[in-house]
């Protein structure tokens, strides 16, 4: 089966890419014929052949031909359409928020039987737009990583097959050796660290985390923040943070980054990424919006104990988290931090964890640390246990069984045409 994918480079650091990465791999995999078509990408990072075409290597072995195009754009729609008659795919694999979504559509309403489109949203708190009802219309599937999103899809495309599978953490990747459950192992001694890995934007609520490190601290808490982000360009700051000036000002000697600043042609270790969380006590996400939790549910298969805020997909694994920890400790672990409501620029209520929320929380999980070292120990299993319900490796043989049911092909997905 030829399977086309389209979506973010799988060399970017966020869940739609990481997501993409394992389409890719997981297809390929299977034994099927697989192209990428990718947008936020920087072409250095793909092996380029003599007649200028790329493909994306894993391993050293090419993995599938890469198709770059424009993404969010007019022109993408003609873009993708020439890819389509070039590749001459079966299946269309698409995983994007929504503002992707009419490029795909557009082609899929001229040319219906061109190929069978299975819609992979992954969008955050904010509720999907009812302009977008139109575009999943003509989806054959749509799998939504969310609740909250499974829920927009349900309401406004009900004609159409839809299911929710949470996308997590690749665990056999990101699961450091087991901890012990007799509290002895100190993973930072005589420190309390706290990490948020996000993306650098107004959503992810750094300024947050930055001053909730910062007033732990006063508060008597042996505190230190991380920050591990994705892209800082000095000529873009009316688009995103200047985070080395923020923790100068406000982070008071106890936050700083794990590394530079990544761009997206930097590339993301994941062997890297594993360090950062092992090293930390909790993985803080703070967003206003989350499609898939996935730097929380990263750092829960190593060990950390969750602070997220109850939007998106982080409310669903909240709920998840609590229910493990209070089979196993006795006690409700809190991992949702408490939010405030505001008023977004569509005039729907969303909420928005303050800095004093953070710093309370870091300080009880501090103080639970030297007091309760057996209960942390067990906690930091159960992290690892929800991490691996929610695991990658489930998201991509669920995604395979959905899509191969409604397309009424074999699973997995090889050899039978779906035309």
């Amino acid at each position: 089966m030829r399977i086309l994918t389209i979506g973010e480079s799988p060399y970017i650091l966020s869940a739609l890419s990481r997501i993409h990465r394992d389409m890719i791999s997981f297809m390929k995999e299977k034994g099927n014929t697989v192209g990428a078509a990718c947008w936020n990408y920087d072409t250095q990072w793909f092996a380029a052949s003599d007649n200028g075409e790329f493909s994306y290597e894993k391993d050293g072995e090419s993995v599938c031909q890469v198709f770059p195009f424009l993404d969010i754009s007019d022109k993408a729609s003609p873009q993708l359409y020439e890819i389509m008659k070039k590749f001459k795919p079966d299946v269309v694999i698409s995983m994007s928020s929504s503002d992707l979504l009419p490029a795909i559509s557009s082609i899929k309403s001229i040319y219906p039987d061109i190929f069978k489109w299975a819609a992979i949203v992954s969008d955050g708190a904010f509720p999907m737009s009812k302009s977008r009802k139109d575009d999943l219309q003509l989806a054959d599937i749509v799998i939504a990583t969310n609740q909250d999103t499974y829920n927009s899809v349900q309401e406004l495309c009900k004609n159409v097959y839809s299911v929710h599978i949470p996308y997590g953490a690749d665990t056999e990747l990101f699961t450091p050796k087991r901890l012990p459950v007799d509290g002895s192992e100190d993973r930072v001694e005589g420190l309390f660290r706290a990490v948020m890995v996000c993306r650098n934007d107004a959503t992810s609520n750094i300024p947050a985390f930055i001053r909730g490190v910062a007033e732990a601290n006063k508060r008597g808490s042996a505190v230190e923040g991380l920050i591990h982000t994705d892209i800082y360009d000095p000529t873009l700051l009316q688009e995103f943070y200047d985070i080395e000036q923020m923790i100068e000002e406000h982070g008071d000697g106890c936050v700083r980054m794990t590394s530079s600043f990544m761009s997206p042609s930097d590339g993301v270790s994941d062997e890297k990424m594993r360090e950062i969380y092992s090293d930390a006590d909790v993985v803080v996400n703070c967003s206003l919006s989350s499609a898939s939790g996935l730097s929380a549910l990263e750092g829960m298969a190593c060990g950390c104990i969750p602070m997220m805020s109850p939007v998106g997909a982080m409310k669903d694994i909240g709920l998840t988290y609590n229910a493990h920890g209070l089979k196993a400790t006795g006690m409700t672990c809190g991992a949702n931090l408490e939010a405030c409501p505001f008023i977004w620029r569509d005039s729907k209520e969303y909420s928005v964890v303050s800095s004093d929320t953070i710093a309370e929380a870091i300080c009880f999980w501090a103080s639970f640390k030297k007091e309760e070292p057996f209960e942390i120990a067990k906690l930091r299993e159960v992290s690892q246990t929800v991490s691996g319900l929610l695991s990658r490796n489930v998201f991509l043989k669920a995604t395979e069984e959905a899509i191969a049911e409604v397309l009424k092909v074999k699973s997995p997905l090889v050899l039978e045409d779906c035309k």
